[in-house]
């Protein structure tokens, strides 16, 4: 029989309807679902296989997918079912309308048709090992044959539980932390390549040496903004290279050991690992799982190669005759307080019990270790962005201050030279000692301080001619450079000379010139 999936109407009160059905044909399903009280208004056959053939693609497929926590629900409702003794085929095709992802729906739709068809329950799930791992066949397939298929169910939902319950405990805690980081990435590219590239073009008009930190920032934003499509392109080649090596075997085994290494995740990941080994065989020791079969399952749930060559070598030593805690022990993999705890167990008979308490300790262990490492992540990140954000704002911000040095100078010193040539010397003194601006043409010479007037010299004994005092030597400006505001304020302003000697006396009657002067006080004869 195929399995459909449909849209209809309802007779009785004209809604939309739909749903997955089986049947052995269109027509077959249009003729049950008529008696259901449903008109027909299309169906499809439901296929994986044809999909791939087809090639066709769905683009969210990975939202539709099954997760965990679903299949956990899902087995803790069957487990239910099955305790009250309702018959397998029913108690899947009542669970079955129920469920809330089409993908679960259509893939427990094809279980009970294989059960129909006289097949076992573990058989028919060995078709969807997508959604049900190794681990949930080979315990059904352990309860089938024990007779307590409940039990079994019931412990695969708490362990499947605690498995979400812990990822989701880990993923909340490291959602803020990997949030922050990627805004502050985005961020951080969007100033580098539309914002600090309008900032520092001014920069380029100004004929002066920028710090190196200026000109770090402005190489890095300039290669960011032009080979940014390079980056991108380096970065796809690389993860496509890096995930051609991990999936094979050597790189495989290398990279795993190195996370193993890591100073901080490492501990995690090798806690996180030892964790699913011991709830895993608990779960199938429990279940009647032999313990060369359990050793085998529990290889390919661990996640780390060099983890699960560890359990090959003890699955080798216990089938030739050793026990689990020695093989575990040589490797150095294993923390001591867990082999002794699994030796404790073989010898008293309760190795279930001893690896369900390593389990719920490491979890607890992990649950303890996840919050501190957040608690310290995020604040390492908030100085990374902030630290990141502020030598951006100092690499722009100092040779802006620092502009008064190679732009404002240069201007007042031409303003100067103008104002000389429209005032004279005596008028740009004063106008410099007004402004207190430094010498012409010495640029390094530092200006007298704010308030400092140049002060005429007075003279030590008395005043000269006219009240005219007299003149010091003008002093030359260090280094035989220009005179200063000081100097020039010391120089007085030239005045025209008066002759004192009298006039001589012109005959009666002569035409006095323009170059004869009277003399003071006595007018012409």
């Amino acid at each position: 029989m195929a399995v459909f999936t449909y849209t209809g109407v309802a007779v009785a009160t004209g809604k939309s309807v739909k749903g997955v059905r089986d049947a052995e044909s269109p027509k077959a399903l249009r003729a049950v679902l008529r008696r259901e009280g449903v008109l027909l208004s299309s169906a499809s056959e439901e296929s994986e296989k044809k999909a791939k053939k087809k090639g066709e693609i769905d683009v969210f497929a990975i939202f539709k997918r099954a997760g965990t926590g679903d299949v956990a629900v899902m087995t803790r409702q069957l487990a239910t079912l099955v305790r009250a003794g309702i018959p397998l085929v029913d108690s899947i095709a009542a669970l079955t309308e129920q469920l809330e992802k089409q993908d679960l729906k259509r893939i427990m739709t094809a279980v009970r048709e294989r059960l129909n068809e006289g097949s076992s329950f573990s058989k028919a799930l060995e078709a969807h090992t997508r959604v049900f791992p190794p681990l949930y066949i080979n315990m059904v397939a352990a309860g089938e044959a024990s007779g307590t298929l409940e039990s079994v169910l019931e412990r695969l939902a708490d362990f499947m539980e605690a498995q979400a319950r812990l990822k989701g405990k880990v993923g909340a805690a490291l959602a803020y932390p990997v949030l922050m980081t990627m805004i502050g990435i985005l961020l951080m590219s969007v100033m580098m390549i539309a914002v600090v590239p309008k900032v520092t073009s001014i920069f380029q008009s100004l004929d002066h040496p920028l710090p190196w930190y200026t000109q770090g920032l402005i190489f890095t934003s300039s290669f960011l903004a032009g080979w940014w499509w390079l980056l991108i392109l380096l970065g796809a080649l690389g993860y496509y290279l890096f995930q051609r090596w991990v999936k094979t075997k050597e790189g495989r085994m290398k990279w795993d050991t190195l996370l193993l290494r890591l100073p901080i995740f490492g501990k995690l990941l090798s806690m996180l690992a030892i964790s699913r080994f011991a709830k895993t065989l608990s779960t199938l020791l429990a279940s009647g799982v032999p313990l060369l079969k359990a050793m085998e399952i529990v290889r390919n749930v661990l996640g780390n190669a060099c983890l699960e060559a560890v359990v090959a070598e003890a699955a080798g030593s216990i089938r030739e005759g050793e026990t689990i805690a020695d093989p575990l022990r040589r490797s150095g993999r294993f923390p001591p307080i867990v082999t002794h705890m699994i030796a404790v167990g073989e010898k008293s008979g309760q190795l279930e019990q001893m690896l369900s308490s390593v389990s719920d300790s490491y979890d607890a262990q992990v649950e303890v270790r996840v919050q501190a490492m957040t608690s310290l992540l995020e604040p390492i990140i908030i100085v990374v962005m902030g630290g990141a954000v502020g030598f951006i704002a100092f690499a722009i911000l100092m040779p802006l201050i620092q502009m008064n040095e190679f732009v404002n100078l240069p201007s007042a010193s031409l303003a100067i030279a103008r104002t000389s040539a429209s005032l004279g010397t005596h008028g740009a003194a004063s106008f410099l000692c007004s402004h207190d601006l430094p010498a012409l043409g010495a640029p390094g010479r530092a200006a007298p301080a704010a308030g400092a007037r140049a002060d005429p010299l007075r003279r030590r004994r008395g005043a000269g001619r006219d009240g005219v005092p007299p003149v010091a030597p003008p002093r030359a400006a260090e280094g035989g450079g220009a005179l200063d505001a000081r100097d020039l304020a010391r120089r007085p302003p030239r005045r025209r000379r008066v002759s004192r000697r009298p006039q001589r006396r012109l005959p009666e009657g002569r035409p006095r010139s323009d170059g004869d002067r009277r003399l003071p006080g006595r007018s012409p004869a």
